[in-house]
């Protein structure tokens, strides 16, 4: 009889403890589902897809990593959360299949890092309805588990460009771009750039040098060389540059020219000619992102954030190369833009001195248009060849 009970009482100890599994959504070695109501932050475990394994402290996935990370610590959430992968490090295996990996460890938040990776978040968020696909500047989303995000760059390279167009008494300022204009989110900051030199004096002539660098953003057998020829061609007494290193500031530096950095401050390197750099804050994103799903009121809707939001900005200003009136111009447009009513540089009608027109305020700028429609530069721009 005591054998009886004692089967009856295990059975129902055994399909209580599977159905507790089931009703949590949870598989033993899997992080649980996160539904519409959120997770306790413990029970959170984020996939991070990188393009490259951010060893190097210059790159775009390292600012990811270093945002993922310090978002992780203001929120209690133990970095051992983080899972890691690179798509350019696994051997020739596509986006879909590192993701996968990902899933298996038991990631119910993916963050990936290319526009190249959002076909398979896509597809793999209708897979699995409760893990949260994050892409960075994808065109695609949906209404339930798979969202975008961006950064307005643009208006950091917008205060460069004040401060550039400030600084240059030679009204010649050169602007060295990794990639071409069919890189819409190069060709976009090279846009916020020049439209901050035609506001602050029209008078000076922008040149754009094509480095055509390798996907790291920088290359650093032939920086010096691209700095090199970028100031001798354009005669340009500032420059400025879409890449992680300070080999640029150093170069111009030795001819006495001022310079713009990119992502870091740089201005150890060259204290007497470096300005600031813009900068990209990916921690406030990774925060709210974050704080959304663990309060439960995670949205979908592309992500758009820019120096009100505290996503961009620059570097500390060096008033020693900047000099007052750099500061001062630059510290005014920082006002406008973080203050409530919010500036939009797309929205100022500007002229310019070179084809004696006026550029027009462009009208709205859709997310996608902003991600992966700007294909052309603003009047004005000649490039080197």
């Amino acid at each position: 009889m005591k054998s009886k009970v004692f089967r009856a009482l295990s059975v129902l100890i055994i399909l209580s403890v599977l159905f507790s599994f089931v009703s949590c959504g949870k598989t033993p070695g899997k992080a649980p589902g996160i539904g519409k109501k959120g997770v306790a932050k413990e029970n959170i475990k984020i996939g991070m897809i990188y393009n490259y394994q951010p060893a190097n402290d210059k790159i775009f996935d390292a600012y990811h990593r270093d945002g993922i990370e310090a978002a992780a610590k203001e929120l209690s959430i133990d970095t051992k959360q983080i899972i890691s992968k690179s798509i350019k490090g696994s051997d020739g295996k596509t986006p879909e299949a590192v993701m996968r990996e990902a899933l298996k460890e038991g990631c119910n938040v993916i963050f990936a890092l290319s526009q190249e990776d959002q076909d398979a978040c896509e597809k793999l968020a209708a897979e699995y309805p409760d893990v949260k696909f994050l892409c960075y500047a994808s065109t695609k989303h949906n209404d339930k588990n798979f969202g975008s995000f961006f950064a307005k760059m643009y208006e950091a390279e917008f205060l460069a460009g004040i401060a550039a167009g400030t600084k240059s008494k030679a009204n010649s300022v050169c602007f060295i771009a990794p990639a071409g204009k069919t890189d819409s989110e190069v060709t976009l900051s090279v846009n916020g750039f020049v439209r901050g030199i035609i506001v602050s004096n029209p008078n000076v002539k922008p040149y754009i040098y094509v480095a055509e660098t390798d996907k790291y953003w920088f290359d650093l057998g032939t920086e010096a060389n691209n700095a090199k020829y970028a100031i001798t061609k354009s005669k340009c007494d500032v420059i400025a540059q879409y890449a992680g290193t300070s080999i640029t500031p150093n170069t111009a530096a030795e001819s006495k020219v001022f310079s713009l950095g990119f992502g870091t401050d740089m201005t150890s390197t060259a204290e007497n000619y470096f300005m600031f750099s813009p900068v990209w804050n990916w921690n406030v994103y990774y925060k709210k992102v974050l704080g959304d799903i663990i309060n439960g009121s995670f949205s979908t809707a592309p992500y758009l954030g820019g120096i009100k939001e505290g996503v961009v900005g620059i570097s500390k200003l060096n008033e020693k190369a900047c000099g007052d009136a750099v500061v001062k111009a630059v510290n005014s447009y920082i006002e406008k833009f973080k203050s409530d009513e919010g500036y939009d540089i797309f929205s100022v009608e500007i002229k310019d001195s070179f084809f004696e027109q006026k550029l027009p305020a462009d009208k709205d700028y859709t997310y996608e248009q902003l991600v992966s429609g700007i294909d052309y530069y603003i009047f004005g721009t000649d490039e080197i060849f």
